[in-house]
């Protein structure tokens, strides 16, 4: 007789082969880990690369708004009896493009701002008294710009010469023409404040000593011509209209239609925003090409936004 050999027992696992399971559970995690890491990475690099991209074409669209603009310009010139598709008194006219994109641009003919290297003490005070300054320290103001500018070192009688700047502890006054209207933040006493009430009323580009209320908006008219009726004495030698509305004829002057401030915002289809802003210079009627003496990237403003909110793409005219 065979004798019958009992079935071998199942081997019981070591604690080799637990830790092994437990490793290769470990790696399967990590690399789980990892692959979620790069999804998420690739994820937000596509999601950058859109917005970089989104940017850049509402960028191009916003540098188109400005060749736009000058184009209008200068057609205009070279013929007076086309009518302009954009005002000069910065106006803002919105339109759209093929993409879904939309354009809001503004030209202000800068003869309609007031010129710190030209404009005279009383224009000045004008503006300062329109801007909610009282009489004195209107006068004050006008007087520290007029010092800053000139050549000189005669201090008039509100005014602040090198002794005065020095003792404040400052440079100055730079007995030169203003480059920029950010300058003014360096005359003696200036604020921040000062600068950004006046910002929209003022320019370094017109080269005239007044302005010329037919490129003006209605709001900037009326914040000079309010200042000279409650400028008083200083006023007495400037003839005026019967209309409160209307510039004191001393300080009207004729645009020559040259130099021109551009504001274009573009919006694209999917909600990039860019805003360039530029200043041209035509040159002379005659001349055959322009000048950029400005360009640089805008903030967006409240207006802006209300401007693209209130109209549909489909009601705006093609650009």
């Amino acid at each position: 007789m065979h004798s019958q050999s009992s079935p071998k027992a199942a081997p019981r696992p070591t604690s080799e082969s637990g830790f092994a399971l437990v490793a290769v559970m470990l790696a399967l995690g990590l690399l789980a880990m990892i692959a979620t890491t790069f999804m998420l990475a690739v994820r937000a690099h596509v999601r950058s690369v859109a917005a970089t991209s989104a940017a850049a074409r509402a960028e191009a669209m916003a540098d188109g708004g400005v060749n736009i603009a000058v184009l209008d310009a200068l057609t205009v010139r070279e013929d007076r009896t086309r009518a302009r598709r954009f005002p000069t008194d910065s106006t803002a006219i919105a339109c759209r493009l093929e993409d879904g994109a939309r354009l809001l641009l503004s030209v202000q003919d800068e003869a309609g701002r007031v010129d710190l290297n030209s404009a005279g003490e009383t224009l000045l005070v004008a503006l300062f008294r329109g801007s909610g300054f009282d009489e004195r320290d209107a006068e004050r103001w006008a007087h520290r710009v007029v010092d800053f500018r000139d050549r000189d070192s005669d201090r008039r009688a509100a005014g602040a010469e090198r002794p005065d700047y020095e003792a404040a502890g400052l440079p100055g006054p730079k007995n030169g023409p203003f480059d920029a209207v950010d300058e003014l933040a360096q005359v003696l006493g200036a604020e921040a404040a000062l600068l950004e009430r006046l910002r929209g009323a003022v320019t370094v580009h017109s080269g005239l000593a007044g302005v010329d209320p037919k490129v003006m908006s209605a709001k900037s008219v009326a914040l000079i011509a309010s200042g000279g009726v409650a400028g008083g004495a200083a006023f007495a030698g400037i003839a005026r209209t019967g209309d409160p509305g209307t510039l004191p004829a001393g300080f009207v002057a004729i645009s020559p239609q040259q130099v021109f401030r551009i504001r274009s915002t573009a919006e694209t289809a999917d909600g990039a925003v860019f805003v360039r802003e530029a200043v041209v210079d035509l040159g002379p009627r005659r001349a055959r090409s322009h000048t950029f003496r400005r360009w640089t990237r805008g903030s967006i403003r409240p207006e802006d936004a209300v401007q693209f909110r209130d109209k549909t793409i489909a009601s705006l005219p093609p650009c």
